[in-house]
């Protein structure tokens, strides 16, 4: 259902006027307008029947965001997150890329139902002297978006100015979006997203091929079963592992490739089979070392910090780890200890706290889990090539919820690999649907946090966009997907259709 449907908008009208800019203003002391002001239903009608097509935004900038609530989440399909600035004046701008003919615009206001905002709607021919064009109050009575009207106007940026609320100073919208008067289906209003694939949600979405690099050999950009990569926080380097010759190199966006260090063998900054990365919020790079069954942490650059774990099933012993994840604060590490079906939990000095999971398919359960992933709530996911399903749990390890099983339909896996998640907590796995009992059609499909499909893509070969086995992804802030493909020793890069 869209978030639209059966809805009620509060809506504010304006004169017609041949504009560039709009500008939403909020203050929490009730502003006055030059204005003219009308509510009546005539005028609300017609803009309801013409407003239905959404507009694509493709950058939003913003006064600044506290942490953890950046200013893509007013566009995330999402009512459960939003961006937050804190001080008088804070604001947030929408560029829609190039002039449209807009006619309203939706607000969903964070505690929508416990405050009233006080706002002002503004334009601006060059971006730079706005003025107060209507002057309004959002209702205090609703966490939905609040549609709020004017005649159709020639706009490319959209900004919200925020001077607080009826309870404090801070400038918190959930969601922002823009409506033209061409004809759209209101699932549009979803994310814009692009006719051609569609997804589980009735939305459409698309990934296409961008580039690739790599090829099968030792030297510098070459691989022997590429592995996995994850991206620094300033997304200048990818770390990816290149399992077989017991390295790690070091590429930027691009895929050129920068520097490597890590040899065979069982010494500090050796490796023997390294399986999976993860570089922390701070820049230190996590390698799980499966076939030494120990976790190694090294600077940004290679430099070797320290290493704990040893072979066994004892706590704090691995038996074949495959992944380590760190989460945002950087306290705690989870790890999928394979062969032991268990997910273990340490601070970042290496000291065991906890463990969960056996062998099974019950919930909480494991056969063979092979990634654990963290999202932005710090929920732990898991996937599990036995059992060819997903799991989440909260940190403590209590189960959620699951979802996948073996076939080869949309949310099912067949020897499911890797899975990595964007900034919207979508979930990405890699599917190689091999074995018997898949399709040998290797795919990457795409979830939501909850595990409702959203779309899918790729085929077998080895042309672009192709795959053979396709093992580990990263995504980066852009939303693009860095596959890595073992069998054809190459990374691939796809980008989302706007």
């Amino acid at each position: 259902m869209s978030l639209l449907e059966g809805k009620r908008f509060l809506t504010y009208v304006t004169v017609d006027l041949l504009i560039w800019f709009v500008v939403i203003t909020i203050d929490s002391i009730y502003a006055a307008s030059d204005s003219p002001q009308t509510d009546t239903s005539s005028t609300m009608d017609q803009l309801q029947n013409q407003c239905t097509g959404a507009t694509p935004i493709t950058n939003i900038q913003t006064s600044g965001s506290q942490s953890g609530f950046p200013p893509e989440n007013v566009n995330d399909k999402n009512l459960n997150t939003l961006w937050s600035d804190y001080g008088l004046g804070s604001w947030i701008q929408l560029d829609l890329g190039t002039t449209k003919k807009i006619c309203s615009v939706d607000i969903a206001w964070y505690k929508g139902n416990q405050r009233q905002t006080n706002f002002v709607v503004s334009t601006s021919l060059d971006g730079v002297a706005f003025t107060d064009k209507l002057t309004g109050k959002s209702s205090g009575t609703t966490l939905d978006p609040e549609k709020y009207g004017f005649p159709l106007t020639d706009t490319r940026y959209i900004k919200v100015t925020v001077n607080g609320n009826t309870q404090n100073n801070y400038a918190s919208l959930t969601e922002l979006h823009v409506f033209n008067s061409t004809p759209s289906s209101l699932n549009q209003y979803l994310g814009g997203l692009p006719p051609t694939a569609t997804t589980g949600k009735g939305l459409q979405e698309k990934y296409v091929f961008v580039k690739k690099w790599g090829s099968e050999g030792t030297g510098d950009g070459q691989f022997q079963r590429v592995h996995d990569l994850d991206f620094d926080p300033s997304e200048k380097y990818l770390y990816v592992v290149d399992r077989d010759s017991n390295r790690i190199q070091v590429f930027d966006k691009n895929g050129t490739f920068l520097w490597k260090w890590g040899s065979k063998g069982t010494g500090n900054g050796q490796f023997t089979i390294p399986y999976s990365v993860d570089v922390d919020s701070q820049g230190n790079v996590w390698i799980a070392d499966r076939g030494n069954h120990r976790i190694q942490k090294f600077d940004k650059d290679g430099n070797f910090l320290f290493k704990f774990g040893s072979f066994g099933s004892k706590e704090g012993q691995f038996d074949n780890p495959r992944q380590v994840a760190v989460d945002k604060d950087v306290n705690f590490l989870y790890i999928a200890d394979s062969k032991n079906n268990r997910v273990q939990k340490f601070d970042t000095n290496g000291t065991f706290i906890k463990s969960w999971g056996s062998l099974g398919s019950d919930d909480g359960q494991f056969n063979l889990p092979v990634t654990i992933i963290i999202d932005s709530k710090g929920d732990i996911i898991v996937n599990e090539r036995g059992n060819n399903r997903v799991q989440k749990f909260d940190p403590n390890g209590n189960f959620i919820l699951k979802f996948g099983s073996t076939g080869t339909g949309d949310g099912h896996f067949s020897e499911i690999e890797h899975m990595a998640t964007d900034k919207f907590d979508n979930i990405y796995v890699n599917d190689p649907q091999s074995g018997d009992t898949g399709s040998g059609q290797p795919r990457v499909q795409k979830f939501d946090n909850n595990g409702n499909f959203i779309t899918k893509w790729g085929s077998y070969g080895t042309g672009d966009g192709q795959f053979i086995d396709p093992e580990h992804l990263a995504i980066d802030s852009e939303g693009n997907v860095y596959v890595s493909d073992r069998a054809n020793n190459n990374i691939q890069v796809f980008e989302p259709v706007k």
